[in-house]
């Protein structure tokens, strides 16, 4: 087992000193400069704080055809996200907005008139060959992720990385209200189709029966509450306190990580060698869990590859986590019992370990 280890890290250290030698050198860009989009853009969204433009370039390329199409200069923009759409008013105008995006990117870059940014055509653009468009609002574009994610990347990781800084006082920021606000709007609207499936009353109506109990004296019971065990007011807590954890705090609260690597998916079990605190001994505090960092980079599992970020493979775990909930179980639907076609696949329920890595992933010799 070691001698595979030692082998895949040696083989590793090789390719890459390899790469680098055929890689060109360009500048690295470590300063966050709010008039550069491609620094502003790096050092918010991705949270990297030092690229050079062959980097980000491999980061947006997301086929990996070495071109920048029109789909994906969009999503460097983030044209299509939510934030984006709220500041248009009406599909025309949004597609008018896309449209001077794309063309104008286009006109700084595309210099044999293709439609398409090549490597180097990006590269010859220079750091400053990403116009920004401050006509369509501050802060409006360049955003990837879901909104879940987005106050993850913009808020809560910034603001409430520390113990004392996740204190119910410490969430009063106006990004925290709004963002409960939406989470109680979305446990408001399923609460609703619960009842309305269940033949139970509305909130709304509810309300007015209880109401109408204390007027005349009586105790009222709600039928919707009653269905509710210890045993599930339990699991409710459980589930409001991994919410409040972020993406970052449940994926790593998981026995088992995966990670992205250039022979594909590895999976790591989280164990006192490679896991440490925010507080206390392993196993002996409610903190969350962190990869090993800095001077305990040592003991952190071999899994940096180019163009993702921790944060990045964080949320993209969680994402497909929540994809896997949605899908059948490992042997139903359409698939049935075949083997797992994306990272989502291989978190499906019933889902056989020997598939949750790819046949050339780190553990197929372990």
């Amino acid at each position: 087992m070691r001698g595979s280890l030692r082998a895949w890290v040696v083989a590793l250290a090789l390719a890459s000193v390899a790469f680098a030698r055929k890689a060109p050198k360009g500048p690295v860009y470590a300063d966050k400069d709010p008039e550069n989009y491609m620094q502003e853009h790096m050092a918010a969204e991705h949270h990297i704080g030092a690229f050079d433009l062959a980097s980000f370039f491999a980061l947006h390329d997301l086929d990996r055809n070495g071109l920048l199409e029109r789909s994906e200069i969009e999503a460097i923009y983030g044209v299509h996200h939510s934030l984006s759409r709220k500041h248009s008013p009406n599909a025309e105008v949004h597609d008018e907005k896309a449209d001077k995006i794309v063309r104008e990117v286009l006109r700084r870059l595309d210099t044999n008139h293709d439609g398409m940014v090549s490597r180097a055509e990006f590269l010859r653009g220079g750091k400053k060959g990403l116009p920004q468009f401050p006509e369509f609002g501050r802060n409006t574009l360049g955003h990837h992720y879901d909104e879940e994610s987005e106050y993850y990347v913009h808020h809560e990781s910034l603001y409430h990385s520390r113990p004392e800084d996740q204190t119910e006082e410490a969430y009063s920021h106006p990004e925290d209200t709004a963002h409960f606000r939406q989470h109680e709007r979305i446990e408001r609207e399923e609460e609703e189709r619960e009842r309305l499936a269940e033949g139970l009353p509305s909130i709304e109506e509810e309300q007015r029966l209880k109401a109408n109990a204390q007027r005349a004296g009586r105790e009222y019971e709600s039928q919707y509450d009653r269905q509710y065990t210890p045993e599930n007011a339990e699991s409710a807590q459980e589930y409001e306190r991994m919410s409040k954890l972020g993406a970052a705090g449940r994926d790593l609260l998981s026995a088992q990580h995966t990670f992205k690597t250039p022979n594909g998916p590895r999976q790591v079990k989280a164990t006192k060698e490679n896991v440490v605190l925010a507080q206390g001994e392993f196993g002996e505090s409610n903190e969350p869990p962190v990869f090993a960092a800095g001077d305990s980079a040592a003991r952190a599992p071999i899994d940096h590859i180019s163009g993702e970020t921790e944060l990045g493979r964080k949320i993209r775990l969680d994402q497909a986590r929540r994809e896997a909930s949605g899908r059948p179980r490992f042997g139903q639907g359409a698939s049935g019992m075949g083997q797992p076609r994306d990272s989502a696949d291989r978190f499906k329920a019933g889902m056989p370990y020997k598939y949750r890595m790819k046949n050339n992933g780190f553990l197929r010799d372990l």
